[in-house]
């Protein structure tokens, strides 16, 4: 009797630790907050706790590594990882990538001047920045509206910390992004009290997981998406929300 006991134990065992598939899923580098961010040499977050979350309930393990933003989207093209996150869905992405249809969360955009900058709110019209260069990351998706302007000037960074350097630099008198990640990294580095962000927000944009079509990952796309659903209907996905204090940015 002790015998089958123990080699159903053995079983189980090897089922639930054998048999697990595993997917690598890309993020840009560098952190996020509160979207990823490294913590205790372990990557957190709103998103991959979600991700991780869906994917144990599929037995699927997840691991996360970091990417420059457009080598790890050449890598989600050609098949060399499984899938991204958290992006944008745009239809020059979906060529190569399934979208899990459920996103991940909102991702809010403003404008950002110095806090001597003449001006005081947002237009609503992307036009009133027509003269000025506009700080933004570099392979970032900022919405249709945005990303076909071709009248608007940029001024590129790699990251958003970078992108706080410039306009501490004053290469830029105004930039575009999400507060909370801004925010974050204004702290960081001693000017909170400089950066002032415009009312209204340009725009709040859902984030998503998307797979490599060159892996053939629809399916997977369409599992996550229903474990993504069940988890969302749990206490346990509002528990991520509350844990990094934006419940606001949870938009289902």
């Amino acid at each position: 009797m002790k015998k089958m006991k123990l080699s159903f134990f053995i079983f189980v065992f090897l089922i639930t630790t054998g048999n697990a598939q595993e997917i690598v899923i890309g993020r840009g580098q560098g952190d996020s907050p509160p979207y990823y961010f490294m913590e205790n040499n372990k990557l957190v977050g709103i998103c991959p706790d979600i991700i991780t979350e869906a994917a144990q309930a599929l037995g699927i393990q997840v691991v996360f590594k970091d990417y420059p933003w457009k080598r790890m989207m050449y890598f989600a093209e050609n098949g060399e990882i499984d899938g991204v996150m958290p992006v944008y869905k745009t239809e020059e992405r979906e060529k190569f990538l399934y979208f899990v249809p459920t996103s991940l969360a909102l991702d809010p955009f403003a404008f950002f001047v110095d806090n001597e900058s003449s001006i005081k709110q947002y237009s609503g019209t992307l036009q009133q920045f027509k003269d000025l260069s506009i700080g933004v990351i570099s392979g970032y998706s900022y919405g249709k509206e945005f990303d076909e302007a071709i009248y608007l000037k940029r001024d590129y960074a790699k990251n958003e910390e970078k992108l706080m350097k410039k306009f501490r630099g004053k290469r830029f008198k105004v930039g575009l992004g999400n507060p909370y990640v801004l925010g974050y990294f204004a702290d960081k580095l001693g000017m909170q009290n400089k950066i002032v962000f415009l009312k209204p927000l340009y725009s709040k944009e859902p984030l998503y997981l998307a797979f490599s079509r060159a892996k053939g990952h629809q399916k997977l796309a369409e599992q996550l998406d229903t474990a993504i659903k069940n988890l969302k209907k749990t206490k346990a996905y509002k528990k991520i929300f509350y844990k990094y204090k934006v419940v606001s940015l949870d938009i289902d």
